[in-house]
């Protein structure tokens, strides 16, 4: 990444400067970077100010040369449509403004098409922050110990409120903490590494988070 701008959205679009660019991670990781597509969004539908979903072209002409390519009987090349991103891969838009990176959604693909009229692949799109929107979630999963937990009905689902890290790791994945700093001593200054919270707390990160929506509401 650059050294400015990785985690700013860019104000607006300069096609004179700036390319959008889809980066795809791996089938059942969220954190491991896969292949990087350049192309153009074709159409968006916005929810408050920022997109709910959108639609993102990535042009034939990229796979012929990549290489990602079928050989027909008559000796005719075309697309390999395996080497695109399918339904229910995760990925990352982005604008590359020379060097500088602004994200601009995280989400999952919903549908795949060849375009015609634009000749290129069609990607739907849907933003993590617009389907996470459409959940009322109330209490939360405490952990008492590594293998007993309670459901406590009067706190809300606010992760690393305040900004203090509240998650621990237990048998049923990542749970809350009875309190922000759960086992710090004043002193301490380090988190322990995701998967070593027994003891003492850390601070939820985005891949905890979906755990801990998947499990518990599952």
């Amino acid at each position: 990444m650059g050294s400015s701008g990785g985690s700013q959205r860019a104000a607006s679009f300069d096609p004179t400067v700036d390319l959008y660019e889809l980066m795809v991670y791996s089938e059942g990781s969220i954190a491991a970077p896969g292949a990087l597509y350049p192309g153009f969004i074709g159409d968006a539908h916005i929810q408050a100010g920022e997109p709910g979903w959108l639609i993102f072209n990535i042009p034939i002409t990229h796979f012929e040369v990549t290489g990602h390519q079928d050989v027909a009987e008559d000796g005719r090349t075309a697309f390999n449509p395996e080497a695109t991103p399918k339904p229910e891969t995760r990925v990352h838009l982005r604008i590359n403004r020379g060097g500088n990176y602004f994200p601009l959604l995280s989400g999952t693909v919903v549908e795949r098409i060849h375009d015609v009229a634009t000749d290129s692949v069609s990607l739907k799109i849907v933003d993590d922050l617009y389907q996470l929107s459409k959940f009322s979630i109330l209490g939360r999963y405490i952990a008492r110990t590594s293998s007993s937990i309670f459901f406590d009905s009067s706190k809300p689902c606010t992760f690393n409120m305040n900004g203090w890290p509240d998650c621990v790791d237990t048998t049923y994945g990542p749970l809350f903490a009875p309190e922000p700093r759960y086992g710090w001593l004043p002193t301490d200054t380090t988190e322990p590494v995701p998967g070593g919270a027994l003891l003492k707390a850390r601070s939820w990160r985005i891949t905890d988070v979906i755990t801990y929506l998947c499990n518990t509401f599952d």
